[in-house]
């Protein structure tokens, strides 16, 4: 969020939108303030990313920062073959500009452990976000746009292997 420029608080309103208490964290907000909206927190994960507009601080422009670095998809991993920059970087203060673009620089990576032949890594970072990564997906962003004469479509879907989860048509 620090380096979105984003207030670092819509951290905690985040986190107690799906935290399963209503006790809010230091900066965030639990039902006593979504009620006066006339709605609750979920209190639950997200079933879409869309949730996000109901939680305080989340407008238009914090969505479209946001979109392309959060999923309600996935096993909570951040997937090292994948993740822009910015989450990278985001996974450790250790996790310097110049190591994480050595990961983006040697992607497919096949094995996390090869992670440690990369510069700047050292066995100490390595174990310190192995519990946080993973080089596997099975969730997938799909955009697809379609024409015809005037008429333009565009469709966002995200889908597992085997069936698509959600689809939203964007114009």
């Amino acid at each position: 969020f620090e380096k979105l420029s984003l207030d670092t608080s819509l951290v905690a309103s985040i986190k107690d939108w799906i935290d399963k208490d209503n006790i809010p964290t230091e900066d965030g907000v639990e039902s006593f303030y979504y009620e006066t909206l006339g709605y609750r927190p979920a209190n639950a994960p997200m079933k879409s990313l869309s949730e996000l507009y109901y939680i305080k601080g989340v407008n238009e422009k914090v969505f479209k920062m946001l979109e392309d670095y959060l999923t309600v998809y996935g096993n909570g991993k951040i997937n090292v073959n994948s993740a822009p920059l910015e989450l990278l970087l985001a996974l450790s203060d250790e996790m310097d500009e110049e190591t994480a673009k050595a990961v983006i620089e040697a992607r497919p990576i096949r094995k996390l452990e090869d992670l440690m032949n990369l510069p700047g890594f050292t066995k100490e970072l390595y174990f310190l976000i192995k519990p946080l990564i993973t080089n596997k997906c099975n969730y997938f962003r799909i955009e697809v746009s379609a024409s015809y004469q005037d008429s333009i479509v565009s469709l966002l879907a995200f889908s597992s292997r085997n069936k698509i989860l959600e689809w939203i048509v964007l114009q």
